[in-house]
């Protein structure tokens, strides 16, 4: 009877010690999801945006002769265009800013005028030409892009007569980044106050915070072009760039 009543009981202590094993071994809802709550907290995506004028531009422009002797073509060209190279320095751009992108010469067969008959079926005209890319920087015209115009005007009236794009952009974003930044925290603290007023709270220290930034604004392309001496200085339209920044910041929020 005692050992009958013994092993009762111990089969009953095996069944707690388990059961109380099992309880304690057992992870919580949080820790299993690997997701950790931070509590009195409150976070919030602030936004900031700045607006400038480009400070920069990207010019393709050179020389294109035609000739019916080859090296007299692509002289005529090299002539031509250390004239305009050096227009472009004389104009305010540093010579390290100035770099040959291409030089070409091709040929085709004079077409005649009139009837093919007792015309040289072997004469042709070759076509010499030259080409640069200009880095016009006005960081120091109060951000402003207008430089470029001088410049194209100046080679052009050196004799450039191809002009094949013109790129404008913001070279220094930084004065627009940081100023961007700041409104991005201060509109971060004002969703936050509201959010935390609206549950009978305030907002405490920054806990945590993650930055975005991104740049965006006008990009032009001009089409292949002509010109030649004497011509009017070239009107460019600048437009604005915007810098947008965001900023996802945690507050401490603290009981009224």
């Amino acid at each position: 009877m005692f050992k009958s009543t013994f092993a009762r009981i111990g089969a009953v202590a095996l069944v707690v010690t388990a059961l109380a094993f099992t309880a304690t071994s057992a992870p919580r809802p949080a820790e299993a999801q690997g997701n950790p709550i931070t509590p009195n907290t409150v976070s919030v995506t602030g936004i900031g945006v700045s607006n400038g004028a480009p400070d920069a531009a990207s010019v393709n422009l050179g020389v294109e002769v035609v000739s019916q002797d080859a090296a007299q073509a692509f002289n005529d060209a090299n002539t031509l265009i250390e004239k305009v190279t050096q227009a472009i320095i004389d104009a305010g751009v540093a010579q390290d800013q100035i770099t040959t992108t291409s030089v070409n010469i091709y040929s085709q067969p004079i077409q005649p005028m009139g009837p093919a008959e007792g015309t040289n079926a072997t004469a042709r005209t070759y076509t010499a030409s030259i080409l640069l890319r200009i880095q016009v920087l006005d960081e120091g015209t109060n951000g402003q892009a207008t430089k470029v115009g001088q410049v194209i005007n100046a080679a052009v009236e050196a004799g450039a007569n191809v002009i094949n794009g013109i790129e404008i952009y913001l070279n220094n974003t930084k004065t627009l980044e940081d100023d961007a930044r700041v409104k991005a925290v201060a509109d971060a603290r004002a969703r936050a106050e509201a959010l935390a007023a609206a549950v009978g709270g305030t907002v405490g220290a920054v806990v945590a915070m993650e930055e975005y930034t991104s740049v965006s604004g006008p990009v032009y392309y001009a089409g292949r072009g002509g010109g030649g001496g004497g011509s009017a200085e070239a009107s460019i339209s600048q437009g604005q760039f915007t810098v947008s920044v965001q900023v996802r910041v945690t507050f401490a929020l603290n009981a009224s």
